[in-house]
């Protein structure tokens, strides 16, 4: 199965070539750190971002697969948010809003959000009034452009719901204006919790842990009970091994374009 995901990756190298000619210069500044083990995305979210993130996966395939997601951003266009997260959480990556200093704001929460494994720095996490670039459409009259946002918001509520967003967050979203920011305190982001769900649901099954149970056993190791490293080690391998799963079995669905 690594053979042909190496030889698709291969041919699809050459469409980076392309994919990069015709991206736009402006938007989120996203490429790959220095050790290979990040995708950073920094700066405001715009139209055109996704295709740079095909493009450098396609550039940077031997690690773009595993890497872990550095985010800053605090603007942006929510609709290509959508398209980034959902890459991200179909193969199965991490994000993490842990540099000094970084913040993660309105479209880049929609990409926090889809994650299967996130962790952010105390007040890091941000909604934003809803913006959509709906110039993207061209020229819409006064009542082309209202019913297009009402799709898009329904769209982006849905993709929330789906991510698990608490309600009251989602609703607290919705009622800020363009440009307005609401901080999540401590509280509401342990809420929105380390990973989805559905991803404990599946670690539980395959592994036998749950979030609750590795992070109890990270603290005690951190008051000196070198017994439960061993245990902590095979749960991570673990977790790493059903995100390279997933990352394998939705291959052709991310990259189909």
């Amino acid at each position: 199965m690594k053979t042909i995901l190496k030889m698709k990756l291969f041919h699809w190298a050459i469409a980076a070539i392309l994919i990069t000619v015709f991206c736009p210069s402006y938007g989120a500044d996203i490429g790959m750190s220095k050790d290979d083990t990040h995708v950073f995305l920094k700066g405001e979210i715009q139209s055109g971002d996704f295709n740079k993130v095909l493009a450098l996966a396609r550039r940077n395939f031997k690690t773009f697969l595993h890497a872990t997601w550095s985010l800053d951003s605090t603007d942006g266009d929510l609709e290509e948010a959508m398209q980034i997260g959902n890459l991200i959480k179909n193969l199965g990556r991490k994000v993490e809003v842990w540099e000094p200093g970084a913040k993660c704001v309105s479209a880049c929460f929609l990409v926090y959000a889809s994650a299967v494994d996130r962790i952010a720095l105390e007040k890091g996490l941000g909604l934003g009034g809803p913006y959509f670039a709906l110039a993207r459409s061209g020229d819409l009259s006064p009542d082309q452009a209202s019913k297009r946002s009402e799709l898009l918001s329904t769209a982006v509520r849905d993709f929330l719901t789906k991510n698990e967003v608490p309600t009251d967050l989602i609703e607290k979203m919705f009622s800020l204006q363009t440009g307005q920011i609401y901080w999540l305190d401590a509280g509401e982001a342990e809420r929105l919790g380390r990973r989805p769900h559905w991803f404990e649901q599946n670690l539980m099954a395959k592994c036998r842990f749950s979030s609750k149970q590795f992070f109890d056993a990270v603290g005690r190791i951190e008051k000196g009970a070198t017994s439960e490293r061993s245990k902590v080690q095979q749960w991570t391998e673990c977790q790493d091994g059903v995100q390279e799963d997933m990352s394998m079995q939705n291959f052709d669905k991310v990259f189909a374009r």
